[in-house]
This record gives structure tokens, C-alpha cells and sequence, in this order.
């Protein structure tokens, strides 16, 4: 059940208001909102909040269609983070894998 939430922004930072508006649905997101938004952010501290929240994998994917409305060193920023963050992932998902069949083959082993 997807039911739509509105939140009152009126009383977040821009930072926090862009943020969430980023992590909408994407049809909701015009460019035009996405630039009244942008000009006015401290760059520094959206970074921070969608680094805390860790959603920065959503948020660099989304700005990268708005990469024109965004400073170079903060798209490279989320760029960075978001990299690391899929090499690690692979890695997990790696050990997993290596984890998962260990005890796959350890409990064929016992049931011989």
C-alpha cells in the first residue's frame, strides 16, 4: 500500500527540503523546482545531510540528470562517495556469497 505523504517543509533547511524532494518519486521532480531549490543551498552541508542519512546513492543518481544546476565539486563529491559505496557493496556481496557457500557445503557434508 503506497499512499503519498505530504510534509510541511516550510520549517526545514533548504538543504533538507531539497534532499527530500530529491528522494521523490522522480516524475514529481522539474527541473525549474530543482534550480529554485539549488541556488540557494550551502552545497557543504546538503553533502553532509545525504551522507548522515545515507542516501546518497539516490541522491547522486538524481542529480546527475541536474548535474548542470549542481557545483562540479559536489557532484564529484557524491561521485566519490557513491562509487566507494558500490565497490563495498560488492565486496559484501562477495563474502556473502563465499559465507553462503560454506554452509551450503558444510551441511551437504552432514547429511551424508
Amino acid at each position: 500500500m503506497n499512499k503519498a505523504v505530504n510534509i510541511d517543509v516550510s520549517r526545514l533547511s533548504g538543504e533538507m527540503a531539497f534532499l527530500l524532494l530529491l528522494l521523490q518519486d522522480a516524475a514529481s521532480l522539474d527541473e525549474e523546482t530543482a534550480r529554485g531549490y539549488a541556488s540557494a543551498l550551502d552545497w557543504n552541508a546538503f553533502v553532509e545531510l545525504a551522507l548522515h542519512h545515507r542516501v546518497y546513492p539516490a541522491v547522486y543518481l538524481k542529480l546527475n540528470s541536474l548535474a548542470s544546476i549542481v557545483p562540479a565539486d559536489t557532484m564529484e563529491t557524491l561521485r566519490y562517495h557513491h562509487h566507494s559505496n558500490t565497490f563495498k557493496m560488492l565486496e559484501l556481496t562477495k563474502e556473502m556469497s563465499r559465507i553462503s557457500g560454506a554452509l551450503a557445503e558444510d551441511e551437504s557434508g552432514r547429511s551424508s
